[in-house]
């Protein structure tokens, strides 16, 4: 295969991998400042008086989750972020949920992408999509 494929492929894969990168930055900045809000207007509700903050909204939504059987066996099985956040908190990992899930979509897409363009096998782009997914693990 002549150097120019290959020079090619590595550069999309650096330029998808940086942008993964810049999207996970640019996305950790925005909950954080979304964050502050939240604690500024939790303050303020709290200034206020309405020290019972749990009984806003969201009511629908569980009870047909609730009703549901097959609703109930499919949240019973599938991991939930909480889940995620709370293994990341074992792990000691710095980064939050969603700077690691961008970070792993990220990875997937230059993967396979640069996979693709190498061999030009969609198949091979999907298998390396998949191991691109796993490597933050």
């Amino acid at each position: 295969m002549p150097l120019s494929v290959w020079a090619t492929a590595a550069l999309a894969f650096v330029a998808v991998a940086l942008g993964a990168v810049s999207l996970s930055l640019i996305f950790e900045w925005f909950g954080e400042r979304r964050r502050q809000k939240d604690i500024i207007g939790q303050l303020q509700k709290f200034e206020r008086g309405l020290t019972h903050m749990g009984e806003e909204g969201g009511g629908i939504l569980r009870r047909a989750v609730n009703e549901s059987q097959f609703m109930m066996r499919l949240a019973a099985t599938v991991p939930t972020i909480a889940d995620l956040q709370r293994l990341m908190q074992q792990g000691a990992v710095e980064m939050t949920v969603s700077a690691f899930l961008t970070l792993m979509v990220g990875l997937a897409v230059a993967s396979g992408l640069g996979a693709m363009m190498i061999t030009g096998s969609f198949i091979a782009g999907l298998l390396f999509a998949a191991f691109g997914a796993w490597m933050p693990y």
